[in-house]
């Protein structure tokens, strides 16, 4: 009997312990079922943050085929609309448009930035270079001996001896830049000269920017954000020898009298169209003046060049790129740049051409000075855009700090993590019209690492 009743004790203490590992068992199971959930959910919102912000480029896109001229400037729908491109909702999410640009007024576009309103890199003479935050000789010299094809080292350059003596080393490019990014493989640049204080790249100076060492990146902590390289450079820049139109240029320095008579006769006499081939070469189309009056000049522009070939130069949009990128081309002053800011922003101006500039700069008893600043400046500008850069941000989730708190509680499980409240994407891409038609990418690039670039509150526009 009590051999019984202790194997009974016996059996009830291994039916406990079957029993809780059981328990323990299902209990892990189901945690790493929960896990396993998590992971998938935050997948599945991934691909759907993905595929939001390729809506938006897509929208982007049908945008700019909608326009009907090449002719880029403040007033263009695309430029900064945050009721267009600002937390616009769409299925289980919502998307936006940044437009950062390099100015010192601590506030965020919404829209598309137009690769024209930066230089190009592959083109960027060394005089402009050395105005470049934190710019050196050294850093200046090794960026042409960079993407020039010989090898022969400016002053203070660098070609293929210098790369091949370095501890890992590698060849001098010796062509054109493909990416900005490129940069850093280049003699003298380093992360922070090439990107400055903006790690992120949203043209705002964010409390991790201002703080001295305490986070990366270093700072100065004056309150003023130091924009790097980055900001004012592009490789994707360029335009057709077209007119506005779509019609051939007539060449100052090569074109026929016929071609003359043809592109300008119905504004400029027989003597004004004679004049022009004895007054060869021409460096550019402000030489015209002062012998075209400037009235006659502004009408002509567009449709002339010096340059020879179907593809003109790159050049920078004066409609929008921004003061400081105004204030580095040669022969531009910061009054200038005033002027010409104040003109393109008022209502109705007519952008269409540099003819403009004439108007902005020039006053009633200033003609002199106007053809000299003319004849400084135009050869570096444009009216144009045709390369455009998308910088999206897609979110799927709650549509607020606020919201996404509230969600997070009332979903968490106590027995396993909470699900994942907000999944977002940042994606750059350049879209080049240049050839015509709807478009090709040139440049697609997952920036999300660099984390959500403004408040999701409420909108830090310009307006």
């Amino acid at each position: 009997m009590i051999r019984r009743r202790r194997d009974r004790g016996i059996a009830l203490i291994i039916v406990l312990f079957l029993s809780a590992l059981l328990t323990l068992l299902m209990y892990t199971f189901l945690r790493e079922m929960q896990v396993e959930y998590g992971l998938a959910t935050s997948i599945g919102k991934e691909a759907q943050a993905r595929h939001l912000a390729w809506s938006a480029v897509e929208k982007a896109s049908v945008v700019l085929a909608a326009q009907t001229t090449p002719v880029a400037g403040p007033s263009s729908t695309w430029f900064d609309d945050p009721d267009e491109w600002y937390e616009i909702e769409l299925g289980d999410g919502v998307y936006s448009m940044i437009h950062s640009t390099p100015e010192a007024d601590g506030k965020l576009r919404y829209g598309m930035m137009d690769e024209a309103s930066r230089f190009n890199l592959n083109s960027i003479p060394k005089e402009i270079l050395l105005k470049f935050p934190k710019c050196t000789e050294e850093i200046a010299d090794s960026i042409i001996d960079w993407r020039d094809a010989d090898e022969n080292p400016q002053a203070a350059g660098a070609e293929n001896t210098h790369y091949q003596s370095l501890p890992k080393p590698y060849r001098c490019k010796n062509g054109p830049f493909t990416t900005v990014e490129e940069l850093l493989l280049v003699k003298g640049m380093t992360p922070e000269i090439l990107y400055g204080e903006d790690w992120n790249q949203n043209g705002l100076l964010d409390a991790n920017e201002n703080d001295g060492d305490k986070s990366p990146p270093a700072d100065n902590s004056d309150g003023v954000l130091d924009f790097g390289f980055i900001s004012f450079l592009t490789v994707h820049s360029y335009e057709p020898n077209v007119s506005n139109g779509g019609q051939p240029r007539a060449d100052l320095n090569s074109a026929t009298p016929e071609q003359l008579q043809q592109a300008l006769g119905n504004v400029l006499n027989p003597q004004e169209l004679g004049q022009i081939p004895l007054r060869r070469p021409y460096p550019s189309v402000a030489h015209l003046l002062p012998a075209i009056p400037m009235d006659k000049w502004k009408q002509i522009v567009d449709r002339v060049t010096t340059m020879p070939g179907p593809m003109g130069p790159p050049l920078v949009n004066v409609n929008t790129a921004s003061k400081k990128v105004l204030e580095m081309i040669p022969g531009m002053t910061a009054d200038d740049v005033a002027k010409i800011v104040a003109h393109r922003t008022q209502e109705g101006a007519d952008l269409s051409t540099v003819g403009w500039l004439a108007d902005a700069l020039q006053g009633a008893e200033q003609q002199p000075q106007a053809v000299q600043k003319l004849q400084q400046i135009v050869p570096y500008l444009t009216t144009r855009s045709f390369q455009f850069r998308f910088d999206v941000v897609a979110r799927i989730g709650p549509k607020s700090e606020r919201e996404a708190t509230s969600t997070a509680v009332k979903t968490m499980d106590l027995s396993g993590p909470p699900p994942p409240a907000r999944v977002m994407k940042r994606l750059i891409v350049i879209l080049d019209r240049g050839q015509g038609g709807a478009g090709r990418i040139v440049y697609a690039r997952d920036v999300t690492r660099l984390g959500q670039p403004y408040p999701i509150e409420e909108p830090l526009s310009g307006e």
